[in-house]
């Protein structure tokens, strides 16, 4: 692993880095693992560490990461991009509370108008 540009934010607290791996005889690795190699390689917490883009050499072992490292966690709050997996997750959370909570069925869940042209085509 080795860095090759670093980009400092200070008014956000963070730095943004671009780094080059290798992972001889293996797929490319997922965001889980690199989030590990890098929080122990720059010495920070793995929470405050953010993968941000994975781009792999075609037919290569070796790839060009993008990561965050934020410097606390109300910056990382604050300034972390917002994903369709975040949201997806948040939302499947949300599903799963509301679900235990009132014992609701996710098709009670949809909005109201799947709900009523659900019900129009079980009537005809």
């Amino acid at each position: 692993m080795k860095i090759i540009k670093q980009q400092e934010f200070p008014l956000l607290n963070f730095k943004t880095l671009t780094l080059h791996i290798e992972y001889p005889k293996s797929v490319t690795p997922k965001n889980e693992t690199l989030t590990k190699e890098i929080a122990s390689f720059v010495k920070a917490k793995e929470d405050l560490v953010v993968i941000k883009n994975i781009y792999p050499k075609f037919g290569d072992t070796e790839a060009e990461v993008i990561a965050d490292i934020y410097h606390d966690e109300s910056s990382l709050k604050k300034n972390k991009l917002v994903t369709r997996k975040s949201r997806r997750d948040s939302k499947k959370a949300w599903l799963e509370k509301k679900k235990g909570k009132e014992g609701v069925k996710k098709e009670e869940v949809k909005e109201d108008g799947k709900k009523e042209a659900s019900k129009k085509q079980e009537t005809k």
